[in-house]
């Protein structure tokens, strides 16, 4: 027998009246202030949608922009944009990348938690690792990182 099965359409994010979601961008957070970081954000940033499909929860999505070059291994430089997605440290996977606030530095790094601890870990061998006690103060992991943005440089 042959029968037909409808299908449910997904919304068009780029319908009239829809528009593309606005993520904050956070500006500088201390590290032991994490409950700041949404506060006041510098801006939004309109994104595609399809930047997002990989994230568990779009609401919890943030821009921040890289504090160093730690991970240009990755293609990860200074002052890009990233598209990090908000979760707690125990939901990241073993060597994802992800993004913390260390001081009022934001940094991407290769995340791993042993022994305890976490260990942020470069891909740029002019970068030390850190290893931090998952309570410390001075590091608060902020998520995982889904993307990234970067201005043209002019030449």
């Amino acid at each position: 027998a042959r029968g037909l099965s409808l299908v449910e359409e997904e919304p068009d994010p780029f319908a009239v009246g829809a528009g593309p979601p606005e993520l904050p961008v956070v500006s500088r957070t201390p590290s032991d202030h994490p409950d700041r970081l949404r506060r006041r954000p510098s801006s939004y940033l309109a994104v595609d949608p399809r930047l997002l499909h990989e994230a568990s929860d779009p609401d919890a999505c943030l821009v921040g922009r890289a504090g160093d070059d730690g991970m240009n291994g990755d293609g990860i430089r200074k002052g890009d944009f990233l598209i990090i997605e908000e979760c707690r440290a125990r939901d990241l996977s073993n060597g994802a990348p992800a993004a913390f606030l260390v001081g009022e530095e934001l940094r991407a790094r290769r995340f791993l938690f042993a022994n305890g601890k976490m260990h942020l870990r470069p891909t740029n061998s002019h970068y030390t690792k850190e290893t931090f006690p998952p309570d410390a103060p001075g590091c608060h992991p902020i998520g995982r990182v889904l993307g990234l943005f970067r201005p043209l440089s002019k030449s």
